[in-house]
């Protein structure tokens, strides 16, 4: 680009202000350790706009960001950016919360740039590439003793979860936002998960540690937990030795005395040194509450329950106006379970981070000998997929991608709510069940008859300027309608995903029946 362009490229900029605010104030002090600094943009980072010079030709410009950094004295405080949509307002979001009682300083810089002969290049202002830059200082006030419960991503056992499944898997946690590392390792101390039983105060622990780089709370699970019980969980830092005689303080000197006839006495001196101090416990995570499930386990309590009757129904999906369309050909299996315990929120719900939520009751279809699903798919897709269908995405040659909770394939049900542990059950120390009923759904068909009809008429397409000879399998897949769900058995694995960690627990197979009697 010409020095002349640049020239006027640089005036149309130069009294731009593309920083508008940097937060907190300049000298702000006392801010919270939570704080995000915040820096609102006049013009979108990163984002196109067009610049006409006095040539009436349009320039194709952007702002870059080049760093938001907030430091504690000379050191970088590690965090990572947050943008919104529209990318003119960022956040540092710090790993750990800021550091407490600290003069901090945050400061942010973006430059100019032009898309000039297929890349982007710096606009110079004078001869050097243009910048904007702001800095800022500000103090923070003192960082809690404590963990909020706002700073809790996720848990296992989880807040209020009403079926915990004790024996289910040994390992507990606590994920953290921010990290707070200021709270573990105390000298002298040691930090221990304390489960408290409501009803009558009983009382297990375990020890506890800290991971910094995970900011993650972990302990195990105490196998003593009794079934069916609300549990207080709380997480301490306790003396990490107990010394409770009350003359630990008090030493001793002894002083030999000679008498001169041979004899000599042995005189002890007692001394106090300085005063006994009490070293106490410290809680640092309260007020967390669960209550165990009637079982110990998932796969025990499916032991437990009567999956009962199953009824094949023609698959109903609802319009916005909330008018019925029927999927004439398409069918569902639907039965009823039955037991003690209905599934809680969490099973049903899961917990909601990182923007997303997954139940922590799972599904997946268990395919092996199912003659419905080895028809349709050995016997009619895969050879037409094979010969024709080549860059297709097809799903059901990987048949967990369309069969997984809670909205594909199957899922599970409830009326008329998840229930949760509330603090009125907690006060009243037990949780108390109403009636009401669980269903499950087996729908595979609707996601099976969409691959094979999707299928069916790409290899018509291609058929029409097909000069080959037809084969038999191939004849057979175009001519045979799709007519749905067969009658027999469909088995199913039933899958416990812990939360936020994402590990599944092994499954628990369970099985469905469709009872309409008609041909395959």
């Amino acid at each position: 680009m010409g020095e002349e362009c640049q020239l006027q490229v640089a005036n149309e900029l130069a009294n731009v202000k593309v920083i508008q605010e940097l937060t907190p104030a300049d000298k702000t002090s006392e801010m919270n350790v939570f704080t995000k600094p915040q820096v609102v943009f006049n013009i979108p980072v990163d984002k196109e706009f067009k610049v006409t010079d006095l040539n009436d030709q349009n320039r194709k410009l952007r702002v870059k960001l080049e760093f938001f950094k907030v430091y504690d004295g000379a050191t970088e405080v590690p965090g990572s950016l947050e943008w919104n949509e529209e990318n003119d307002v960022l956040a540092f979001k710090s790993l750990d919360i800021l550091p407490g009682k600290k003069e901090l300083k945050a400061a942010v810089s973006v430059a100019y740039e032009e898309f000039v002969n297929g890349s982007w290049k710096p606009v110079l202002f004078n001869g050097a590439p243009g910048k904007e830059q702001k800095t800022i200082a500000f103090t923070t006030g003192a960082a809690p003793d404590y963990i909020p419960h706002e700073n809790v991503v996720y848990s296992y056992p989880i807040l209020n979860q009403l079926n915990f499944y004790k024996d289910e898997y040994n390992q507990g946690y606590i994920k953290l936002e921010r990290g707070q590392p200021n709270l573990f390792d105390p000298a002298g101390f040691k930090s221990i998960l304390r489960f408290t039983a409501v009803y009558n105060n009983e009382k297990a622990e375990a020890p506890a540690s800290y991971n910094s780089a995970e900011r993650m709370v972990n302990f195990n699970i105490p196998p003593t937990l009794k079934t069916d019980k609300i549990i207080a969980f709380e997480l301490y830092n306790v003396p990490a030795a107990q010394n409770k005689s009350i003359d630990r303080n008090i030493s001793n000197d002894t002083t030999t005395i000679d008498q001169g006839d041979g004899n000599t006495i042995a005189v002890r001196t007692r001394a106090a040194e300085g005063t006994i101090e009490e070293t106490t416990e410290k809680a640092i995570f309260t007020d967390a509450y669960f209550k165990t499930s009637k079982y110990a386990t998932l796969s025990e309590k499916i032991d437990n329950s009567t999956i009962a009757g199953g009824a094949r129904r023609v698959l109903t999906e609802y319009r916005p106006d909330g008018s019925a369309n029927y999927i004439w050909g398409v069918y569902q299996i639907e039965s009823t379970i039955y037991g003690e315990e209905r599934f809680d929120k969490y099973e049903m719900e899961g917990v909601f981070s990182s923007g997303r939520s997954d139940a922590m009751i799972q599904f997946e279809p268990d395919l092996n000998g199912n003659k419905w699903y080895d028809y349709y798919v050995n016997t009619l897709m895969k050879p037409a997929y094979d010969q024709f269908g080549q860059g297709l995405n097809a799903k059901w040659q990987n048949p967990e991608q369309f069969a997984m909770s809670p909205n594909k394939g199957i899922y599970l049900f409830q009326y008329p709510e998840n229930p949760v542990l509330k603090q009125s059950d907690i006060e009243a120390g037990h949780f108390k069940y109403n009636l009401a009923y669980s269903g499950l759904v087996y729908n595979m068909d609707k996601y099976l008859s969409s691959e094979y009809n999707n299928l069916k008429g790409v290899v018509a397409n291609k058929l029409i300027n097909y000069s080959g000879s037809m084969s038999e399998s191939i004849r057979q897949f175009i001519q045979t309608p799709y007519t749905g769900l067969k009658y027999g058995e469909y088995k199913l694995r039933i899958n416990y995903l812990l939360p936020g960690i994402k590990l599944i627990h092994p499954s628990k197979q369970m099985s469905m029946w469709n009872p309409i009697t008609d041909a395959l």
